[in-house]
């Protein structure tokens, strides 16, 4: 597959992947919005989506990392906490990784990831002086190139 430049042609090549790949790949949009994050029940969701999860594990994990962005989004208030709702963002993006068929308003897992991961460097550069959001876009469609170049060459 060619290097992906665009939006299009980033969610048609998550839309091709298996879920657990889509799992994979989103576990690495997550990761590298972690650090706006502090909750353990994200991390967690991030490993789990590596490593795979038997249907228990999975709703238990998914409603662990649904909690966690639940709490970070009450913790936001009114004063608009930009660093807040970044966490919340990336609690999102955990949650939707782990998702069980059925509880995202999308199938694709890894698309949601990625735009949930790129709402919290959105919400992160609102006091950054450069834009952290396009640096994003580009790191997540470099990330989608190389694993699909990596499970090309497998």
């Amino acid at each position: 597959m060619s290097e992906i430049t665009n939006d299009a042609d980033f969610r048609k090549a998550l839309d091709d992947l298996s879920i657990d790949d889509q799992r994979r790949i989103g576990a690495e949009f997550v990761e590298s919005v972690i650090d706006f994050s502090s909750d353990d029940r994200v991390r967690e969701a991030v490993k789990a989506a590596r490593e795979g999860m038997s249907a228990e594990m999975q709703s238990a994990v998914f409603k662990s990392a649904k909690k966690a962005s639940l709490d970070s989004h009450a913790r936001c208030g009114a004063e608009a906490d930009w660093s807040c709702q970044a966490d919340y963002f990336v609690a999102r993006a955990a949650s939707a990784v782990v998702a069980p068929p059925g509880q995202m308003k999308s199938d694709n897992v890894a698309w949601l990831a990625a735009v949930h991961a790129r709402m919290a460097k959105t919400c992160a550069s609102v006091e950054a002086p450069e834009d952290l959001a396009d640096e994003e876009r580009q790191r997540q469609y470099r990330l989608l190139s190389d694993f699909l170049q990596s499970a090309e060459s497998a």
